[in-house]
């Protein structure tokens, strides 16, 4: 049995709110996706760059995956060598042999002037990590929002009264 017309009319009532905040939300996390962007952007106009090395992964078990960290070390533009733990990982593997970094590799490292313990490596994660992770689920949500709003605005209502509702209709 097909739902009557006014039960469908609440249902696309309600994906049309849906849709609506779907969207609001998607264009919030873009904005929180954009202000990331802009503070990457400005961090790496004013980051010196070194050359360095990775001298060990760390291995770390996590429920049923391994999470591999790279330590690197690089010298700053004082000569000074520093190494550093990293935290942000591209090398998670749930088999255990698809890392990405292995010791001795070269490496493009990133750290402010002032403070060259704050370094982290240069790969595309590390440095525009936030603003993929809002950015993409915020286009995401933006695209499901509009498309449920749409869809549900634009049902063809008319063609879809159920068998009682023309029984009941005048003709």
């Amino acid at each position: 049995m097909k739902p009557s017309r006014s039960k469908l009319e609440q249902e696309l009532r309600q994906q049309i709110t849906l849709g609506k905040r779907l969207l609001v939300l998607g264009i919030l996390l873009m904005l929180v996706g954009t202000y990331f962007c802009v503070q990457t952007k400005r961090q790496l106009a004013s980051t010196s760059r070194a050359s360095g090395r990775i001298v060990e992964i760390e291995k770390e078990q996590l429920q049923k995956d391994v999470v591999y960290y790279p330590v690197f070390s690089f010298a700053d533009s004082a000569g000074k060598t520093h190494v550093i733990h990293t935290r942000t990982s591209q090398t998670r593997t749930w088999s255990g042999s698809n890392k990405h970094y292995h010791v001795g590799d070269a490496v493009e490292v990133l750290y402010p002037p002032g403070d060259p313990e704050s370094a982290r490596l240069n790969n595309l994660f590390a440095v525009w990590g936030w603003t993929l992770v809002f950015g993409g689920i915020g286009l995401i949500l933006v695209i499901v929002g509009i498309v449920m709003w749409y869809g549900a605005a634009t049902y063809p209502m008319d063609k879809l009264a159920s068998p009682e509702d023309q029984r009941t209709e005048p003709k």
